[in-house]
């Protein structure tokens, strides 16, 4: 004869997931979607037996023991339930398509120095070529990927990636500087396009336990493929020439395409909130492949209020704004002289093509260390202090790295702790960006900071260059560039927003 707390111990063993519900294996009995984990076990596992009596039974619901009902709107279900294979692969996807971004990025830092050789150009010609690929990237960002909020993020995506994909491939057959730079353009033109989709599309598809982390990954994949594609920039360009760099990013997008089409769902909140054709009939084939319950009507898109400029352009702000926008101008200016200035300058100093990308590779794993190091210093130290030390520790070491050409090793280490320290200040001026503004402003704040920022990553690479043009030395500019890097200890020191939590 079977106990009642046999039957109990077996309905525990066998529960399972349907769609919209969870189930005893045995008795069919439903429960809470919301109810896994919280209502049957409980906060103290002792309740178990109890709780399961009361569903087996079918008895009233015990006093204190409130189940919430089963939300039907898939956003939230996707946010609070765990991450499926398909949101994994679609999160991977977009971590593996910013890696791609960041060779792509990267490609003419690493064959800089060959092409400028080939071509006959000189250094201001070559940051001309540098400036183009981030003039690409601002102009992308301000005035294409708006357009997946209309077309959906999966086309921008797909889009972005058609127009890199042509614009390395073809970069690979010019043989003048004015393709190159045009091609540079269009080329910036996919990434910026395509970074805020990458972005959206990671964080709807997270839950909200995975989502820090996801994000997180999705930025760090940028600098990995730095790293990465220096590497494959290394050997391709001894066995094959500089043509074949841009020839593998091509290959890569292409490859990209049919997987991203195949494997990306479209964004459901897309699909939501401007319902396009079959819109439902989109959700519900997603939800299927979540394996959640389709819907019978799409929920009602959640309101979003518009921040005007006006705003953001109040007395109360214009002291926040003037620092925040400077130190990530002044941050870019130092960040995108060396990221793509580094191989060359160390190429003039006498070394091999191959060391000054190795440099470069060096360079891609300092920034996501630096990441790191300041999310776990600025837990003890707070995220001022912190930024002031990195900010502070960045100009030493760049000035250190000016005086050591001579040992190649030596000038290895130092570009690697100084791009540790300099790509920390970055992450922590994106943290205090975040908490200095009111709610109703922050996205708009930290959006608009970055995009003054572009101007010093377009101005960085064409000074640099015309600074090396007049005759001084890659070491000279190490020392020059270091004296922006100190302005983010002015906004740590004067920003004192009442919204800074």
């Amino acid at each position: 004869m079977t106990t009642s707390k046999s039957r109990e111990s077996r309905c525990m063993r066998r529960f399972r997931y349907e769609p919209g519900r969870y189930t005893s294996g045995e008795y069919q009995m439903p429960l809470s979607i919301c109810a896994k984990r919280q209502y049957v076990m409980g906060r103290d596992p002792k309740s178990a037996g109890r709780r399961l009596k009361w569903i087996y039974s079918g008895s009233r619901q015990p006093e204190g023991s409130a189940v919430t009902q089963p939300t039907t709107d898939p956003r939230v279900r996707i946010a609070n339930g765990p991450m499926t294979r398909m949101q994994i692969v679609a999160v991977a996807l977009c971590v593996i398509i910013n890696m791609l971004d960041g060779f792509d990025a990267l490609a003419i830092a690493f064959t800089a120095a060959t092409i400028a050789n080939e071509f006959d150009l000189q250094p201001g010609a070559l940051g001309a070529v540098f400036s183009a690929g981030a003039v690409g990237m601002a102009i992308g960002a301000f005035t294409l990927a708006p357009l997946g909020d209309y077309i959906g993020r999966r086309k921008m995506i797909l889009g972005g990636l058609t127009l890199i994909g042509l614009g390395m491939a073809w970069t690979a057959a010019v043989s003048t500087l004015t393709p190159l730079i045009i091609l540079r353009f269009i080329t910036g033109l996919g990434i910026g396009a395509m970074l805020a989709s990458l972005n959206t599309l990671v964080a709807e598809y997270s839950s909200n336990k995975r989502k820090n982390l996801c994000i997180s990954l999705l930025h760090m994949g940028y600098a990995l493929g730095g790293g990465v594609g220096g590497t494959v920039a290394a050997l391709l360009i001894g066995q094959y020439g500089w043509q074949s760099v841009y020839l593998f990013g091509a290959a890569m997008s292409v490859v990209m395409l049919p997987l991203v089409y195949l494997a990306t769902p479209e964004s459901v909140e897309f699909l939501i909130a401007r319902r396009p054709t079959n819109a439902l009939g989109r959700v519900n084939d997603v939800l299927i492949r979540l394996r959640l319950q389709t819907l019978e009507a799409l929920p009602a898109a959640r309101e979003v209020t518009k921040i005007g400029v006006q705003r953001m352009l109040t007395p109360a702000l214009l002291t926040t704004n003037l620092l925040v926008w400077f130190s990530f101008g002044m941050l870019m200016l130092q960040t995108y002289f060396q990221l793509n200035w580094l191989p060359t300058i160390v190429t003039g100093f006498g070394y091999t093509v191959e060391q000054g990308i190795f440099a470069g590779v060096l360079s891609s794993i300092g920034a996501i260390c630096g990441m790191f190091a300041m999310g776990v210093v600025s837990v003890p130290l707070g995220i001022r202090r912190s930024i002031g030390g990195f900010s502070f520790l960045t100009a030493v070491f760049m000035v250190a790295v000016s005086l050591s050409e001579a040992s190649l090793m030596l000038f290895y280490t130092l570009v690697f702790v100084m791009t540790v320290f300099s790509a920390g200040t970055m992450a922590g001026m994106y943290a205090l960006a975040a908490r200095v503004y009111p709610v109703e402003v922050r996205s708009s704040g930290v959006g608009w900071g970055i995009g003054v920022g572009r101007i010093g990553a377009i101005i960085a690479p064409l000074l640099a260059g015309y600074l090396l043009e007049q005759g001084l030395g890659g070491d000279t500019l190490f020392v020059l560039f270091a004296i922006p890097v100190l302005f983010p200890i002015l906004a740590v020191t004067f920003i004192r927003s009442p919204y800074a939590r």
